[in-house]
């Protein structure tokens, strides 16, 4: 009973918050040709997408905590072709809009510093995004071959600014970037990027 004792005692003191996060990704593809493709732009405009997942913030110092996530995230990207809807080959565009579902796992060290009531931090971490599925826009030699799993590191800042309702409310910017190549040939790589606005709600 004593050692069971312990065991909640430590635990309560190493986890530290768990919660929600949600909100908005604005995600990005690098379609870098080279050879005699060299400068071609396609799927070069961002599209927006989801961000639902869950934390499970642990303490190791006073000011630095882990937290360990799981997303659902839509990445993608989007890319506008002429369409030749007419003899003189005038016409309006055809906008494709690819959207790339990831399961990611983040595990991000988050820096903590209290400013009267508000709880600022900036995160760092590294990530492993899982494909688990795409859009019927995301067509052709190029999705069919994509890994299905890339590394990745995630960077931003949060604000923590009190409770509503009983639960912790903040707001979390971030910017994520892999850091392998999503597809690779002799004249193509393919590169994920992303922005993302998440709500933060502790439970």
């Amino acid at each position: 009973m004593c050692f069971c004792l312990i065991i909640s005692v430590s635990n309560a003191q190493i986890l530290n918050s768990f919660g929600l996060k949600i909100g908005m990704v604005n995600a990005k593809q690098d379609w870098n040709y080279s050879g005699m493709f060299s400068g071609l732009e396609v799927y070069n405009e961002t599209r927006l997408g989801l961000n639902i997942g869950g934390y499970i913030e642990w303490n190791i110092f006073p000011s630095i905590c882990v937290s360990s996530e799981i997303h659902y995230i839509q990445k993608g990207a989007k890319n506008k072709i002429p369409s030749y809807e007419y003899s003189d080959g005038t016409g309006n565009q055809i906008q494709l809009t690819p959207r790339l579902d990831y399961l990611s796992i983040p595990i991000i060290f988050n820096f903590h510093y209290i400013v009267s009531k508000l709880v600022l931090y900036g995160m760092i971490g590294p990530k492993l995004d899982l494909l688990v599925g795409k859009n019927e826009d995301a067509v052709g030699y190029v999705f069919d071959e994509l890994k299905t799993s890339e590394l990745g590191y995630t960077f931003g800042f949060g604000v923590v600014f009190g409770k509503l309702g009983g639960n912790n409310i903040g707001l979390e910017i971030r910017k994520s970037r892999a850091l392998e190549n999503a597809y690779s040939n002799e004249n193509l790589t393919v590169s994920n990027y992303s922005t993302e606005f998440l709500l933060v709600v502790g439970l």
